[in-house]
């Protein structure tokens, strides 16, 4: 249990990094003059507390949430692999990819 609750506690540590690592990226493709944060709020439909909690990484980003942001900021996904060097970008062509699939390649590319 205490090996469990040690790679969790690790996981949501590299999490949160991953996160802050984005708003940083997020804040540097901003315009000065633009608040980063009521913008966030129109394009989420999300309330600015709501916004504020995920700048200080308090709520988890959504990957929905993600994908809109990048669109609307024209920043590519390509980007956020850059972020953190364990990271592993996947495209997708049209098909559906079962998600028992994508544990496979996950399994394949951490053990490379």
């Amino acid at each position: 249990m205490q090996q469990f609750f040690n790679t969790f506690t690790e996981n949501r540590k590299n999490m949160e990094a991953i996160q802050s690592n984005f708003i940083e990226l997020l804040k540097r493709s901003t315009a000065t003059h633009i608040s980063l944060a009521e913008e966030l709020s129109e394009l989420l439909k999300i309330s600015l507390d709501s916004v504020y909690r995920r700048l200080r990484c308090e709520t988890d980003i959504t990957l929905s949430e993600t994908f809109a942001i990048c669109k609307h900021f024209n920043i590519p996904l390509e980007a956020l692999a850059e972020i953190n060097s364990n990271m592993v970008a996947l495209e997708s062509t049209n098909f559906p990819i079962a998600p028992k699939v994508l544990v496979n390649i996950y399994k394949c590319s951490t053990a490379i």
